[in-house]
């Protein structure tokens, strides 16, 4: 946990691990109005004065005597959710793989930029357009660096995030490229091999 806080039934900060959050308003935070009920779960919230999209999870709290309603929240980072969409077993060299919210911000840190990484990137591709439409799929197109690649997209309707895969489009063609020459050459072997076996050389 980045932050712990505590918000009234109105929806103010009133305690927290970080000081700075005191007195700060979130009674239009999805996590507050639903923490209010019950335990619950915001995926990727932006946090404008953190900078940082974070995930938040909230539990409503009762005081018994006076029946106010509290709720007790904690802010989540990302740093390790960024480790593990930077894995790159099996990608290639331009390969990789992140995730990104209904406000087409990349919330895991970018192949380009592993790190400090600034979580303000907008990213606009058709990938993206079409997940975030809610369509699953997979195509040729532009990405964040106006780079072609081989991208695939799903829609991660519980977390309300895309998922992108993409490597670059040249990559792929250069292993294609090889993989013919590979082939002819196995093929020209068959062949000496069966003229051998035949008995014409």
């Amino acid at each position: 946990f980045e932050e712990i806080f505590v918000l009234d039934g109105e929806g103010r900060v009133i305690i927290s691990s970080d000081p700075n959050q005191v007195g700060k308003w979130k009674n239009d935070k999805s996590y507050f109005l639903n923490g209010l009920k019950n335990p619950s779960v915001q995926y990727f919230v932006y946090s404008s004065s953190k900078q940082t999209p974070s995930i938040v999870v909230a539990t409503p709290l009762e005081r018994v005597v006076s029946s106010k309603k509290y709720v007790l929240a904690g802010r989540v980072g990302l740093d390790n959710l960024s480790e593990v969409m930077l894995e790159r077993t099996g990608l290639g060299n331009t390969g990789e793989t992140y995730l990104v919210n209904r406000s087409n911000i990349i919330v895991s840190a970018p192949m380009t930029e592993p790190s400090n990484y600034n979580y303000r990137k907008t990213v606009y591709s058709q990938g993206v357009k079409n997940c975030l439409g809610k369509k699953d799929g997979q195509g040729i197109y532009l990405d964040y660096r106006n780079v072609e690649v081989l991208g695939v997209y799903r829609w991660v309707e519980e977390k309300q995030v895309c998922l992108l895969a993409e490597i670059d489009k040249e990559e792929v063609i250069a292993e294609l490229r090889k993989l013919n020459w590979i082939n002819i050459g196995l093929l020209f072997v068959l062949f000496v091999i069966t003229l051998i076996a035949s008995g014409y050389v």
